[in-house]
């Protein structure tokens, strides 16, 4: 559902800045995981 999608993308971010610091692209991963849990919402 909703909030295990964002969970899922939490978690793959915070993975992603552990092992490759990308700060500037796992927000922009983030955004757009939760922009596509909103489209798939409706």
């Amino acid at each position: 559902d909703f909030g295990d999608g964002i969970g899922r993308s939490l978690k793959l971010s915070s993975r992603l800045i552990c092992h490759h610091g990308m700060l500037w692209f796992t927000d922009y991963v983030l955004l757009f995981f939760f922009f596509l849990q909103i489209v798939l919402a409706y």
